[in-house]
């Protein structure tokens, strides 16, 4: 069994010689496998790193959710309702693209608007408009 951390100190002490010289450098076939593990470790560490610091997708909460809800059934339209909700929540990372999203799930629940284009909706947005206008959104 290889010890990662002693592949690891490996690699990082014959990259140089290896990059210029190739595997031959290496006196033996386990000194090169040695070498490969300690490769494949700091990739594998350099993956998770990345992956951790990826940023995580924004979600709304409900009362986010019910000020959307709340100005889609006053009127709005998606710019509108896009630039108040920046208003209510300037701390919110939410892409634009999404609120235009939300507002379109609920164009789809709401047999007033004609909307050709069916889309997935979020099951928490249709609910809460449910429950706050089942005569709205069926």
């Amino acid at each position: 069994m290889i010890n990662t951390q002693e592949a690891i100190l490996f690699y990082q002490e014959n990259a140089a010689n290896v990059r210029y010289f190739g595997l031959t450098h290496l006196a033996d076939r386990e000194e090169r496998i040695l070498f490969r593990a300690g490769r494949d470790a700091l990739a594998a560490q350099a993956a998770a790193e990345a992956a951790a610091n990826k940023p995580s997708a924004v979600s709304l909460s409900n009362e986010q959710f019910v000020f959307i809800i709340e100005a889609y059934v006053s009127g709005g339209s998606r710019i509108s309702i896009a630039e108040s909700f920046r208003k209510a929540y300037p701390n919110c990372e939410v892409p634009g693209s999404s609120l235009n999203r939300y507002v379109a799930m609920l164009e789809v629940t709401d047999p007033a608007h004609p909307c050709s284009d069916l889309m997935r909706c979020n099951k928490r947005l249709v609910t809460l408009a449910q429950a706050l206008y089942p005569n709205t959104f069926c």
